[in-house]
């Protein structure tokens, strides 16, 4: 089984990434959320693009946001 990655890339970069990873890797998107629920990535109340690809090297998928992240810490 090979398992999923992920990576996170910017709104200005995302369309010459997916276009690339798509010519080197002959996989296809077999999703494209442009509302994904922000509470994935620390951010509740926010929405992101979840861009999911298939190809023979995996399954990859792609978390485009503005660059800021919310890390939960168990800070006590």
């Amino acid at each position: 089984m090979i398992p999923e990655n992920h990576v996170y890339v910017s709104v200005y970069a995302v369309s010459a990434f997916i276009t690339s990873l798509l010519a080197f890797s002959h996989g296809e998107v077999i999703s494209d959320d442009a509302h994904a629920p922000g509470v994935e990535i620390g951010r509740p109340a926010d929405t992101y693009r979840r861009i999911r690809v298939q190809s023979k090297f995996g399954k990859l998928t792609v978390l485009v946001t503005d660059g800021h992240l919310r890390i939960h810490t168990d800070e006590r």
